[in-house]
């Protein structure tokens, strides 16, 4: 009979240490609230062949005035998406402004000659964005949406994705305003956008 009980004893004491193990190692999964969620994909390639863009887009969202280098100026705080397609000898480019307090959009469109994408290319080289190709981090902070693709003629894509806190844009990303720049003097929607006074 003691042996009988000492079996049972001991399978108790084996199933309890079990269920406690598995309860703290599920625990250990469970994400801390306001901490990074990291979706990047390291096998993104850091190198891009292609010059020759095809599409290119970028969605930010800005809690804040963006300031303008070596000006008093800033572009105004709200959503933009920025969009240039290959259009065979043309190039279409989009500027979409919204400030998230009014009912209607900003919209700048205009065909623009194809090398206009060559100049956005150099940008791209310039800046070495493809050493941050696959970054995906999130957070639960508040403050930074930026959705940035880049496709190219030989099927190679650039993608960055960042959204939260300020944190979860890669070491690396040279900033939205050198693209805003861009595209409003492209599309010379400065005195629009920014208001003849500036801001």
């Amino acid at each position: 009979m003691n042996r009988l009980l000492k079996r049972i004893f001991c399978l108790a004491l084996a199933f309890s240490g079990l269920f406690s193990f598995c309860s703290f190692s599920d625990a250990a999964e469970i994400p801390i609230d306001g901490g990074l969620d990291d979706f990047s994909n390291p096998q993104a390639p850091k190198v891009i062949q292609s010059n020759t863009i095809t599409e290119f887009s970028l969605q930010s969202k800005e809690d804040m005035d963006i300031d303008r280098a070596g000006t008093a100026t800033s572009f105004p705080a709200g959503e933009y998406l920025l969009k240039a397609e290959r259009k065979g000898d043309k190039a279409r480019f989009y500027l979409i402004y919204d400030s998230l307090d009014t009912s209607k959009p900003l919209i700048f469109k205009q065909d623009l000659p194809v090398e206009a994408l060559d100049e956005l290319q150099a940008i791209i080289k310039k800046k070495n964005l493809a050493a941050i190709n696959g970054s995906s981090l999130r957070n639960s902070a508040l403050g930074t949406l930026l959705i940035f693709h880049v496709h190219y003629d030989s099927g190679e894509r650039l993608s960055v994705y960042a959204e939260g806190g300020a944190a979860t844009l890669p070491d690396g990303w040279c900033g939205t305003e050198v693209f805003l720049e861009f595209f409003m003097e492209k599309l010379q929607a400065e005195k629009i956008l920014l208001g003849k006074e500036g801001r």
